[in-house]
């Protein structure tokens, strides 16, 4: 049997910006997306979430406050990492997949 390091993989030519920036979006999507953004900013406890939360089965303005507040400080935290995951998107994706070009390579110079 096959060893899954033996066995090659159709990769892009080249690991572009725009692979990065596609990446960084979609990370950025999905974590408003599945609320885990959220659940690792109240991890931290820097706000105390209202106790009056829910009352009358809507929001109140308590609760609207606090997300505005951390909808603000993630936002500013995102836009800051943008370009940052970008940049170690292209520079992480483009080493590990010249590695497997180059063992792709040599695989079919051995075969």
């Amino acid at each position: 049997m096959k060893r899954a390091s033996d066995v090659p993989l159709k990769v892009a030519a080249i690991v572009t910006p725009d692979h990065a920036k596609t990446f960084a979006e979609e990370w950025r999507t999905g974590s408003w997306a599945t609320g885990v953004i959220c659940e690792a900013f109240s991890a931290t406890r820097l706000m105390e979430w209202p106790s009056n939360a829910g009352a009358g089965g809507q929001e109140t303005p308590e609760e609207l406050r606090y997300k505005e507040v951390e909808d603000e400080i993630l936002n500013r935290m995102l836009d800051v990492l943008q370009p940052v995951i970008e940049a170690a998107f292209l520079q992480s994706a483009s080493e590990v997949l010249d590695r497997e070009r180059t063992l792709s390579r040599k695989r079919n110079v051995q075969e």
